[in-house]
Parts: C-alpha cells; sequence; structure tokens
C-alpha cells in the first residue's frame, strides 16, 4: 500500500508538472505571437491558463497532503479537456479533418492520464480494503 502510494505521488508530481510546463509554454508563445502583431494579449487570454495553473497547483498540493479530495482534482483536471476534445471531435465530424485530428492528438493523451490517475486512486482504495 506504501509503494501505490509513492508510485502515485510521483506519477502526480510528474504529470501535473509537465502539464504545467506545457500551459506556461503555450501562455508565452501566445504572448510572443501578440508581441510580434504589435499588440496585447487580451485579459481574458490570461484566464483559462491561470485556472489550469491553479488547479494542477492545488491537486498536487492535495496530494502531498493526502488529502482526500485530490483524487478528484487530479482525474477531473484531465478529464474536462477529454469532453471538451470529444465535442470538438464530434463538431468537427462532417466539416474538418484537421479539427478532427487535433481533438485527437489533444484528447486521447488527456483521456490516457485521465484513466491512468483514476486507476492509481482505485487500486489503492481496494488495497485498503
Amino acid at each position: 500500500m506504501k509503494t501505490l502510494n509513492m508510485k502515485r505521488l510521483v506519477w502526480v508530481l510528474i504529470v501535473n508538472t509537465s502539464a504545467g510546463f506545457l500551459i506556461v509554454k503555450n501562455l508565452l508563445s501566445e504572448r510572443q505571437m501578440y508581441r510580434l502583431l504589435d499588440t496585447s494579449l487580451p485579459g481574458r487570454g490570461y484566464v483559462l491558463p491561470s485556472t489550469g495553473l491553479l488547479l494542477l497547483i492545488i491537486g498536487t498540493v492535495a496530494e502531498l497532503g493526502r488529502i482526500r479530495a485530490a483524487r478528484f482534482v487530479n482525474v477531473g483536471i484531465f478529464l474536462i479537456p477529454t469532453i471538451y476534445a470529444i465535442y470538438l471531435f464530434a463538431a468537427a465530424y462532417r466539416s474538418s479533418p484537421e479539427g478532427r485530428a487535433l481533438s485527437l492528438l489533444f484528447g486521447v493523451p488527456c483521456a490516457v492520464i485521465s484513466l491512468i490517475t483514476w486507476m492509481m486512486y482505485r487500486f489503492e482504495r481496494e488495497a485498503q480494503t
């Protein structure tokens, strides 16, 4: 049981840190694009990345603190983009092959990460009973 907790902790740290890095990298490249166009990034352009980073930090801190809500945050932070990618795939099914490819490229890794994280929490709960 203890090794499963450590494996899950390492998994959450790696996944949340990697996702946070990708969010910050994307935000910086978007700011650079706006700077090249001699405009500024609108204020609403910071809301979604900031919310994502905040949820990743909350999930990591909750996991480090062994808080029970950590499972909902750490699974949900990748489940929400998966659901959004399914919506994008359905919306672009007939009209845009690029949209379908992009939604698959975005949604499948999020679904796999969410599934692995959920399984780690599930196996720990089964090991306790």
